[in-house]
């Protein structure tokens, strides 16, 4: 019975201070739901950012933020010690989003051919632009461009990595990712004007 009150004014006492990373891991894997809270309100608005490269609109973005938590408080007990807790959080909110992307497309078109696009020269051009303005660029994407163009060139995926989970060839992918990127300099060019 003791043991039982030592344990209700710790839970208590931890309410009252931010736990550091690993202590949060520790108190999550225990179920304690004021960790699960502080875990969700610490790292929701960057992962709403990370789920917003993926989603046409915030409101969808922030659906995928809910359902990804969800995730993680139940596989949070798999996280290893030496894994990195935003990491680990960022690729399961990405899986996310890419789940429910498949779910809306119902697949991504296998694309064999390649395109010859050489952007370097323009995207240089645009170096200046606000964040937001790109954000809202990229969001305009067709979901499959919009989807290799964030795992490769915001999240670091290699074209073999995107070819795997998108179940498509690597050719696609980088024919996908040269229409995003010619996608996104017509878009830039023509709101320019």
């Amino acid at each position: 019975m003791q043991q039982n009150s030592i344990s209700c004014v710790y839970i208590v006492m931890i309410g009252d201070r931010k736990l550091s990373n690993e202590e949060l891991v520790v108190q999550c894997k225990r179920g304690n739901s004021q960790a699960l809270k502080q875990l969700y309100d610490q790292y929701a608005p960057q992962m709403l950012g990370v789920c917003m490269r993926y989603a046409r609109s915030r409101e969808v973005a922030q659906d995928l933020v809910h359902d990804g938590f969800l995730k993680v408080f139940e596989s949070i007990k798999n996280l290893r010690e030496h894994e990195n807790l935003t990491s680990w959080i960022v690729k399961i909110m990405v899986n996310t989003a890419i789940n429910y992307l498949k779910r809306e497309v119902r697949h991504f078109e296998d694309v064999s051919e390649l395109l010859d696009v050489s952007i370097t020269d323009e995207a240089n051009d645009y170096d200046h632009l606000d964040v937001e303005y790109l954000l809202k660029v990229i969001q305009s994407l067709p979901d499959k461009y919009r989807v290799v163009f964030n795992m490769h060139e915001v999240e670091g995926y290699t074209f073999e990595e995107i070819a795997n989970e998108l179940k498509i060839e690597q050719s696609s992918v980088r024919s996908i990712l040269c229409r995003a990127r010619q996608k996104i300099i017509e878009n830039l060019k023509t709101n320019e004007q």
